[in-house]
């Protein structure tokens, strides 16, 4: 067993001498198993230990009995452990989780806790902070958990990094390893292992009651296709993991290289795409581009993949303007000549714009400024006949509300008539600071604006091309642009 992880351990470069180990430590088997390897390898590898045990309260009093267990045991080995007692059931109903998710969320952010404190010096012993790449977390899933998991995702339908499985090792939100040495070892081998080093692990009866999905699966599912279809089920589940993880590293590695050939702009709320460059790719490329810009902003926990192909229906939109609404407050937007992902968190401060048509003169006061129930309304008016003589008549169908693209321009009227202004030459000339000239809203129809809008301490601008004449028998548009004062 110690020779079978150790191989695990290297064939997936886990650890190296000198490391400081966040081991999660349940008292069950498992987790035993891999704290006495650990224990064992902890001389020759230079390992300084950290068991960390979670008592969850689902099970008032063998918990506590848990806890004893496991905080006495590792008092006899010599590693001190450090237990968090955590209302789970309480934590679960607050959130909308399920009990298995609210226990997974407080034994992860409980480990990174202790992870986090060794990196500060808190948690060293000596006062010394440890480099972060001196410090994993190591948990105990197994071989069984590993087709369990497969099986799991395969039945809510997943794709290749979902048939993947459970990495050997990743990187958590804090940018700390999280290991999983026994990934290559079975149930069966792991109970004969703490037999034989008589470990006298813990059991939780919870896991041997057909309650929640998971359970299920491993108690009654992965049982019946042994019996009736595969005896090896497990290992074919594990083999097909192994190579569709290899094939998710591969793309992925191609992935992160096409990102950086494509995105155009990127922030923490925002990441656009060239639209051309973005085509180009095979679709298995482009939906991780989609995943990874949404991890960017922060959106992607909650992704699917019928976001992710909605997205996909975006790009290939002919609408100019197409949008689709993603999980975690985010939208995906046609923006001509790109791709923009982007929170929403900004969509109040554009406010809306209505646009409507009237067939006779208006009055003076609805062209100008308005306060009314809490909103500030600016109005702007042109002549419907003279925008359909260049834009066709839906012209008034094509007038957008939004901020600056390239190739923006506006119609300015000089002593030689009426022609072209890059809008960035036309903002220069307005006096906006560089930093606010990407806020500025803007009625525009197609490239060319209509209405630079006036917000607070910066007036607007009319394009000199379409004014509707005071007085006006012909029809005319009506732009009312409202914000919250």
């Amino acid at each position: 067993m110690k020779n079978r992880i150790l191989q695990t351990i290297r064939q997936h470069q886990m650890l190296e001498k000198g490391m400081h180990i966040v081991i999660g430590l349940s008292g069950g088997p498992d987790s035993m198993c891999m704290f006495d390897v650990l224990c064992r390898l902890a001389e020759d590898w230079q390992l300084t230990l950290h068991p960390v045990h979670v008592n969850h309260k689902f099970r008032p009093g063998a918990a506590e009995e848990d806890q004893a267990f496991v905080e006495d045991f590792c008092r006899q080995a010599g590693w001190p452990c450090r237990t968090f007692v955590r209302d789970c059931g309480a934590l679960a109903a607050a959130e909308g989780l399920s009990p298995e998710e609210a226990g997974r969320k407080v034994r992860y952010e409980a480990f990174a806790q202790v992870a986090e404190g060794l990196m500060q010096g808190c948690e060293s012993g000596n006062g010394c902070p440890v480099p972060p790449e001196k410090v994993a977390i190591a948990v105990g899933q197994n071989a069984d958990d590993q087709a369990e998991t497969v099986l799991f995702r395969l039945l809510r339908g997943t794709g290749v990094d979902g048939l993947s499985g459970i990495a050997y090792k990743r990187w958590n939100e804090q940018n700390i390893a999280v290991i999983r040495p026994l990934l290559d070892v079975s149930r069966r081998k792991i109970e004969k292992y703490c037999a034989e080093r008589n470990l006298m692990p813990r059991r939780d009866h919870t896991n041997e009651e057909p309650v929640y999905m998971r359970n299920r699966i491993r108690l009654q599912l992965l049982p019946y296709l042994r019996q009736e279809y595969n005896p090896n089920i497990s290992s074919g589940l594990n083999r097909l993991a192994a190579s569709a993880a290899a094939d998710s590293d591969f793309i992925w590695k191609e992935a992160e290289k096409a990102y950086g050939q494509a995105v155009v702009a990127e922030n923490g709320e925002m990441v656009e795409f060239s639209l051309e460059i973005l085509d180009s790719f095979h679709p298995a490329i482009r939906i991780r581009l989609y995943h990874r810009a949404l991890t960017v902003i922060g959106a992607a926990e909650d992704l699917s993949a019928v976001h992710l192909e909605g997205i996909e229906q975006v790009l290939k939109s002919d609408s100019p303007s197409a949008s689709w609404n993603l999980p975690g407050d985010a939208a995906a937007e046609k923006r001509y000549d790109r791709l923009c992902l982007r929170k929403l968190t900004a969509e109040a401060e554009m406010g809306e714009l209505r646009v409507s048509i009237r067939t006779s003169a208006i009055d003076d006061d609805e062209a100008g400024i308005r306060d009314l129930a809490g909103k500030r309304r600016l109005t702007a008016r042109f002549d419907l006949v003279k925008l359909q003589e260049v834009y066709g008549v839906d012209a008034a169908e094509g007038i957008l509300l939004r901020n600056r693209q390239d190739g923006d321009y506006i119609r300015i009227k000089t002593a030689g008539g009426v022609h072209r202004k890059k809008l960035q030459d036309v903002l220069v000339d307005m006096k906006i600071p560089k930093a606010l000239r990407d806020s500025v809203k803007l009625a525009a129809i197609g490239s060319e604006i209509l209405w630079i809008i006036p917000q607070e301490g910066m007036r607007g601008r009319y394009s000199a091309a379409y004014g509707a004449e005071d007085n006006c028998e012909r029809p005319i548009i009506i732009l009312e642009y409202s914000c919250r004062v």
